[in-house]
């Protein structure tokens, strides 16, 4: 229960919910989907600001991007019909459906768990947002998440971009959980371009290390212009383990975490590899 929330907003504008982060501060924050804020009983909020009023739930395209408002919930990105059906089959693997239901897009990716499934799934698809700081800046997921630690602007995350990937891109996102519907105990997307046969350029993206989502530089240089045979998948798991930055916590140890970063880059690698034949 948020016991002493006084009163809630609904700007009209941008301009109007960042003057509200601002002049509110610590006592004042966005409600996306609201379950981050009831989860964490954040004591110190007096005041809610709503984004309803500002048309945030729509998706766009164009000929290169997809845009994503921020205040589209994931199940409503599940009508999102790229990469032959893999992107939508990551995002129902997140939560529960009715978790779905309620989750944003901006909400997920502003709070920025090191275990989530949208950061990985969007670094992996090398996506970007759009934030109003009082000027309209046009960042990385990685850059927003180095935005966030250390600039002390109050910020409104406004929109997500996805590029339209054409047939030579294939996607994989592989979660492993204690259970279906638990948080990663680790995560990992995989985006490979075929030119022919050989890989022209690839995304091994590892999340939950507990650590926020990195690259595995090695694996994705070792993979560079080869064909996607089942010595190339068995070396690049073996890479994997020896290369992947993990670390204990106190639900897996590290060693445990290093064999599953090969093992979802192989399960990864085989799948695109038996897509191909699908297509």
């Amino acid at each position: 229960m948020l016991k002493n929330v006084k009163e809630c907003f609904y700007p009209l504008t941008i301009e109007e919910c960042l003057k509200l982060l601002n002049d509110f501060k610590e006592k004042g924050d966005i409600v996306g989907g609201g379950v981050d804020i009831v989860w964490r009983e954040r004591k110190e909020l007096e005041y809610l600001i709503y984004l309803d009023k500002l048309n945030l739930n729509y998706i766009k395209e164009d000929n290169n991007y997809i845009s994503i408002g921020a205040a589209n919930t994931l199940d409503g990105l599940e009508k999102i019909d790229i990469l032959n059906g893999s992107f939508r089959n990551a995002i129902k693997s997140v939560a529960t459906p009715i978790l779905r239901n309620v989750i944003t897009i901006g909400g997920t990716i502003v709070r920025g768990y090191s275990w989530s499934d949208i950061l990985t799934i969007f670094i992996t698809l090398e996506g970007k947002v759009k934030v109003f700081d009082g000027e309209e800046n046009i960042l990385s997921i990685d850059e927003f998440l180095q935005y966030k630690k250390t600039s002390k602007k109050k910020f409104v995350l406004t929109e997500i971009d996805l590029p339209k990937f054409d047939d030579s891109y294939h996607f994989s996102y592989i979660r492993f959980t204690r259970t279906g519907n638990d948080i990663p105990l680790i995560n990992e997307g995989v985006l490979v371009k075929l030119n022919g046969k050989k890989v022209e350029k690839v995304n091994i993206i590892l999340g939950g290390r507990p650590g926020f989502p990195v690259h595995l530089d090695e694996a994705e240089k070792f993979l560079l212009n080869k064909e996607l045979d089942d010595d190339v998948i068995n070396l690049s798991k073996e890479i994997a383990i020896k290369t992947s930055e993990v670390q204990n916590d106190m639900r897996l140890s590290m060693e445990y975490r290093k064999n599953l970063s090969g093992v979802l880059t192989k399960r990864s690698l085989i799948k695109i590899k038996n897509d191909l034949n699908k297509f």
